[in-house]
């Protein structure tokens, strides 16, 4: 008699787990594990193949560029506490750093990847409500933490952002763009300009706080 069977499948690699969880551990992609359910015969059964996907050929080492280190795309445990402080989240334990990655992977995967692709990949906007949602309850289990003002914002921002994109369909090389914005930021250059616009319209530059 046949039966249904539940596997998360990565979207990226192709592998088959039994479980969801945010990375996938073959690969290293976050948020690409979707459900699939199938019916097979009773009895042992055998791991699930995923789907069949295509793989775009890797540059050669004498023409590839070397790649900044990445808190996400590296697994960088340390980077990613200092990236944390530096948004003014205190007191994070390595669990807790764990599940902000399962978010911050799915706002931010699509800057990670050097490759035209849709700003979201899985399954509509439906994905991202539910990713939100067992982050919520992972962060409830471990007590919850207190993000930062200003991280809220931005990540307001970049949900809002990312939804005017997926009804737009745009499909852009979101790697490229990104650093092509950063790749001459300076700290100094920022508050320069700061300074200038708060000249401009009156206001006083104790409002900067430098």
């Amino acid at each position: 008699m046949a039966r249904s069977s539940v596997s998360y499948v990565c979207q990226q690699c192709g592998s088959a787990f039994p479980k969801w969880a945010g990375k996938c551990d073959d690969c290293g992609a976050w948020n690409t594990l979707v459900e699939e359910r199938k019916d097979a015969p009773a009895g042992p059964g055998k791991r699930a193949h995923g789907r069949q996907i295509t793989l775009e050929p890797l540059q050669s080492a004498s023409t590839a560029k070397p790649l900044p280190r990445m808190a996400l795309r590296d697994g960088d445990n340390e980077l990613a506490v200092h990236a944390y402080s530096q948004w003014g989240f205190d007191g994070l334990d390595k669990e807790a750093i764990e599940i902000l990655n399962i978010w911050a992977g799915f706002i931010y995967g699509p800057l990670l990847e050097d490759r035209i692709r849709p700003i979201q990949e899985l399954r509509g906007g439906n994905y991202g409500r539910e990713l939100a949602g067992k982050v919520h309850e992972e962060l409830k289990r471990i007590g919850g933490i207190k993000p930062p003002r200003e991280f809220v914002l931005m990540d307001r921002a970049a949900v809002g952002l990312g939804s005017v994109f997926m009804h737009l369909k745009a499909e852009v090389n979101w790697h490229q763009l990104f650093h092509g914005m950063i790749d001459d930021f300076t700290l100094e250059a920022l508050q320069t300009r700061q300074k200038n616009a708060i000249r401009q319209v009156g206001l006083p530059e104790t409002l900067l706080g430098v």
